[in-house]
């Protein structure tokens, strides 16, 4: 019956619970010590722990499994040799994780969207980037949703859209209900390959 936030609080990816009253039953700060630790994600798991999603050490993405006291039960960063944030991350039908969130190449000033599917004990499936050249395509994942057939919907940003202040959720009809700003929609199969691309412009 209560809740749980995630955000930044002095440079330190910050998470708490709360009670049905909204008071806070424990609080939990994770930091690496860089002023640059921030939880962008949580979602609740089927035994009332936590993943959460975000970036530490200024700009590594990062996901962290939580038990139900928000302790770490374990933690990875996606590897490669480039920086970035995770902005949603989503339990899958197959209690996995799908994540979404954005890449910089190195000695490129404009990022890349980034997707990357994971199982339950965080081992990387498969991840890929989306983006083209130029600082006028800005590319990033803002929210992801998996669809009835194992598929997944994912809303990004780009262009001169840097915050990702948006909602992606189900609707009854077997589709889904998009509410923000001006975005491009994907498609995204199972494994990771592009379907169809939509702007969404209004």
């Amino acid at each position: 019956g209560g809740s749980v936030v995630g955000g930044i609080s002095d440079g330190e990816a910050y998470l708490a619970a709360l009670s049905p009253e909204g008071d806070i039953v424990w609080q939990k700060e994770y930091t690496t010590e860089s002023n640059g630790d921030a939880i962008y994600a949580v979602r609740t798991l089927w035994d009332n722990g936590f993943i959460v999603g975000g970036s530490i050490d200024w700009g590594t993405r990062w996901i962290a499994r939580l038990d139900s006291d928000g302790e770490i039960l374990w933690q990875i960063r996606p590897e490669n040799d480039k920086v970035g944030n995770i902005y949603d991350i989503q339990i899958t039908s197959d209690s996995g994780f799908i994540a979404v969130g954005e890449m910089w190449p190195i000695r490129t000033s404009d990022p890349d969207m980034w997707i990357g599917k994971f199982d339950s004990t965080g081992s990387l499936i498969w991840q890929r980037t989306v983006g083209n050249p130029g600082t006028d395509n800005f590319e990033f994942g803002m929210n992801v949703l998996e669809m009835d057939g194992g598929n997944f919907i994912v809303a990004s940003g780009s262009g001169e859209v840097t915050l990702p202040y948006s909602v992606l959720i189900k609707h009854p009809d077997g589709g889904y209900l998009y509410g923000g700003h001006r975005t491009k929609l994907w498609k995204i199969s199972a494994t990771g390959s592009i379907i169809w691309q939509r702007d969404v412009d209004v």
